[in-house]
């Protein structure tokens, strides 16, 4: 009786991974702050993967619309000239062969808070 031992390092197959898939951002109308976010860009296979991104909202874009796995671009949400209202946008991004992933991105605009007016009482 013979014994042989097999060591196998199992890798898996290139699959381009972006997370997280949803992001909520919440703005005042008005404001013209950008407001921003991480994604992480990875391949499975942990090898270097292209790929790129396009949106489908003017107020969404990325730090970087194109690169090579790993990377960390940021989510730029731009409330600017938006009026109170929900808007969801979405990032897709791909790589060549691969299955496209989205990141949804949801954003509230609210109205821009009245004054408040408080009598004055004097003694």
């Amino acid at each position: 009786t013979r014994t042989i031992t097999v060591l196998a390092e199992l890798t898996p197959p290139p699959a381009l991974l972006a997370a997280p898939p949803s992001h909520v951002f919440v703005a005042f109308a008005g404001s013209d702050t950008l407001m921003t976010e991480t994604i992480a860009m990875r391949n499975a296979a942990e090898t270097p993967l292209s790929w790129s991104a396009r949106s489908d909202s003017a107020w969404l874009s990325l730090s970087e619309m194109s690169g090579l796995t790993p990377a960390d671009p940021e989510l730029w949400v731009d409330p600017s000239g938006l009026p109170a209202g929900a808007y969801t946008g979405t990032l897709t991004i791909q790589s060549a062969g691969m299955a496209e992933q989205r990141v949804v991105v949801s954003l509230f605009v609210n109205a821009p808070a009245g004054r408040l007016w408080l009598p004055v009482v004097a003694h």
